[in-house]
């Protein structure tokens, strides 16, 4: 639980412990070495590490038993600490090299191995990994392409970055390797993660490109011309991207290489990593926190590839860089089977299984449920065991590109039972009214293999906090009106469902049934009345209409066909109410309907002479006449001038107060012959005589009059018998004269009439 911490420092008063290696600075920039307790309040163990020149340490790791650490990381101090007898015990020359520093864990913290990793260029160590057998991994950055290439199938000459493999002495390069695009002048990533797993492979990351920053250094390159496999997840590079790469144990293949990242012309948006923010499992598993999707300046962009479908966000919310969350898992590892069945092991039957598959590095599974039914190839499976029975269920796991174990079995054990319980219970409210009472009755099904309680316990939960044990539990009373759940608890250890829990939800309200409904107050004689029930708190109800009539319906109507008052009650009904019932009752009146009569005269018809309409209507207030030719009229006794002539139904309709209707129809006849004249001379002086000139006749349809002056002005036209000539043309009076006219009608049995002549205007 110590927390551990290699770094670097340029402080001369850096913290350190009276043990430490090395208790001054030695050069410009030193790396060092913390301990802290883990809770980071006492700091166990420091010391710096470094030669006369700069030094930083990157990384730190564990032997196996933990009794020693290794440090790794870069120096440009030709007397930087090693020991004799490691594999490169001297400084290598050019700007930088490598190193590795084994110290004991505890104790006087002795340096017990040290080594130099380099060439006669720029060498540096970001990674370090122990294996199972403490054997101790480094890689990093060598630039010249003249890192030694020992013992090992793959390689890409003249590249710059490395892999190097030694005894856990730091004594023997057992192999080691170069990768990349073969550009002896530039890296091309920046390392970012480094793994070793169970079965000795090694997984490498990083990131290519300068980001578009001023001053980067010229040996910086980017990811053009890396390998990638067949099945890489991303074969193209912009140059500017993550990469991953993986080779099986000894270096002796390329198992895995692809790149990761959006394409973009953009200088500088490449994805990159600010900081170790990458974890790999010793599974096989990677876990990559990327920064990408970094803002455009206008070039040609894509998006940062995401999926599978369904996770967390596909969507680039920052118009600067996103964090990038990615995971690989490339089952390179032993196969190791798991595997757990829900709701359990043990059920009734027909008993559905669900069974989530927890297996590793697993490429292909097989399911054999053990009871003759088919078999499945599926990651997950759901099967349901039909006949009762114990069943092993057998997942096998298999993976021919894992390491040291190819396959893998697991056996689940299923039993399926058909001895099931089954709790139930019904309840009655005994009192909704203080005190709140109520009754159980326990109606549970018992195993079927036991046949009897007496195997069988029973707890009742009231959801008042109380709870009781036994068969039936005596009535319960409850001290507040609100919503309870009772649960009853079965248990009996026969049974192959057991426990098994039924619940049941019920309240008291402590209300009164109130009763009430909507009627009118009157009616018309045989009007059927609606009966709008709005009692509240009610589950029957009974209805008197006063007259012996009576209905059980919720909402009841009926015909009233005698006149009369009468009362109407309605009994609302509910036992758990408190007052049990209620009654409500309103009286209602039933009035005469109007009837409907009327007279007409004259009768027979005289020609062109309009019927006068007498109405002999009683108990009416309001009427409406329809004359059968298309008018109408509300007034009591109407005059109606028919158009033409011909016989035509004539219908009065009669209203009461409560709007109840009567209707009658009559057939009258009419004798219509079509006329149409003007007089010749009219006087628009104000005496309210002859004031103005009106077309004047009988079945006229269409009417166009015109008016012109003595110079063949039109100083009237009216199309319309009630509209007619004051003498004035725009409002101004007009002359004493004669004017010329033209008369134009049309009838309304289709005949037609034109009158020419003069009229006299007089003053």
């Amino acid at each position: 639980g110590n927390i551990y911490v290699a770094a670097c420092t340029k402080s001369t008063d850096f913290p350190h412990t009276a043990n430490a290696y090395q208790t001054t600075l030695s050069g410009n920039q030193d790396g060092v070495i913390i301990k802290l307790n883990s809770n980071v309040t006492s700091l166990l163990w420091s010391t710096y590490i470094g030669g006369t020149s700069d030094d930083a340490a990157y990384n730190i790791v564990f032997n196996n038993d933990q009794s020693s650490f290794f440090v790794g990381g870069g120096t440009q101090s030709s007397n930087f600490p090693s020991t004799a007898g490691t594999y490169q015990s001297s400084y290598q020359g050019g700007a930088s090299d490598g190193f590795i520093l084994k110290f004991q864990n505890g104790g006087s913290y002795a340096l017990q191995k040290g080594t130099f990793i380099g060439t006669n260029n720029v060498d540096q160590v970001y990674g370090l990994q122990v294996d199972r057998n403490n054997m101790v991994y480094a890689m990093g950055q060598s630039l010249g392409g003249t890192f030694p290439v020992t013992n090992v199938t793959y390689s890409k000459p003249n590249s710059t970055q490395f892999v190097i493999k030694l005894d856990s002495n730091l004594t023997t390069d057992i192999y080691s390797t170069i990768f990349g695009s073969g550009d002896p002048a530039h890296t091309n990533i920046s390392p970012v993660a480094f793994l070793v797993d169970t079965c000795e492979n090694v997984y490498i990351s990083g990131w290519g490109g300068t980001l578009g920053f001023p001053g980067a250094p010229a040996s910086v390159g980017n990811t053009n011309n890396l390998p990638t496999t067949s099945n890489a997840a991303q074969t193209t590079t912009d140059g500017n991207d993550f990469y991953f790469i993986v080779f099986g144990k000894n270096i002796s293949s390329l198992l895995y290489a692809t790149y990761f990242g959006r394409y973009s012309t953009d200088v500088g948006k490449g994805e990159h990593v600010d900081g170790g923010t990458s974890r790999f499992d010793k599974n096989g598993v990677i876990y990559e926190a990327i920064c990408g999707n970094c803002y455009g300046s206008g070039g040609t962009t894509t998006a940062f590839p995401t999926g599978p479908t369904g996770v967390w966000s596909t969507v680039d919310s920052n118009l600067n860089c996103n964090e990038i969350a990615l995971k690989i898992a490339f089952q390179f590892g032993p196969v190791q089977a798991s595997a757990s069945a829900s709701p359990s092991t043990k059920g009734c039957a027909p008993f559905t299984v669900s069974f989530t598959n927890n297996s590793t590095n697993g490429a292909s599974y097989y399911w054999d449920f053990g009871d003759g039914t088919p078999t499945s190839n599926a990651f997950n499976v759901t099967h349901t065991f039909t006949t009762k029975g114990v069943y092993q269920v057998k997942l096998g796991v298999y993976n021919v590109n894992a390491c040291t174990k190819l396959s893998d079995t697991l056996i689940l054990t299923i039993v399926v039972d058909t001895s099931a319980i089954q709790p139930e219970f019904t309840y009655t409210i005994v009192d909704s009214c203080n005190p709140y009472t109520v009754s159980f009755t326990n109606t549970s099904q018992y195993s079927s293999t036991v046949g009897s309680q007496n195997f069988t316990t029973f707890t009742w939960y009231f959801g008042d906090g109380t709870s009781y044990t036994g068969t039936t539990p005596p009535n319960h009373v409850y001290s507040v009106a609100d919503t309870y759940t009772v649960t009853l608890v079965m248990v009996d250890t026969t049974a192959c469902n057991s426990p098994d829990t039924v619940q049941h939800k019920f309240y008291f309200s402590n209300l009164r049934t109130t009763a009430s409904f909507t009627s009118p107050d009157t009616v018309c004689l045989g009007s059927t009345v609606n009966f709008a029930n709005t009692s509240t708190n009610y589950q029957s109800s009974f209805w008197d209409f006063g007259n012996g009539q009576t209905s059980t319906s919720q909402n009841a109507s009926y015909k009233f066909d005698s006149l009369g008052t009468f009362t109407i009650t309605l009994i609302d009904y509910n036992p758990g109410a408190c007052n049990g019932t209620d009654t409500f009752k309103k009286i209602i009146t039933v009035v005469s309907t109007p009837t409907a009569n009327f007279s007409y005269a004259p009768n027979p018809p005289l020609t062109n002479t309009p019927e006068v309409f007498t109405n002999l209507s009683t108990n009416a207030v309001r009427y409406n006449w329809d004359f059968g030719d298309g008018n109408t009229s509300t007034e009591t006794n109407p005059t109606h001038m028919f158009e033409v002539s011909g016989n035509f139904s004539v219908c009065l309709t009669s209203f009461n107060k409560l709007n109840c209707s009567a209707k009658l129809c009559k057939t009258v006849a009419s004798d219509v012959q079509p006329l149409a004249d003007l007089p010749t001379a009219f006087s628009p002086n104000g005496d309210g005589k002859n004031d103005i000139l009106y077309v004047r006749g009988v079945s006229i349809k269409i009417m166009d009059l015109k008016i012109f002056n003595r110079w063949g002005q039109l100083v009237f036209e009216s199309t319309n018998q009630s509209v007619g000539w004051d003498g004035t043309y725009k409002g101004k009076p007009q002359e004493m004269d004669a004017y010329a006219f033209v008369l134009d009608i049309q009838f309304y049995d289709g005949s037609k009439f034109q009158k020419k002549g003069n009229i006299t205007l007089l003053r």
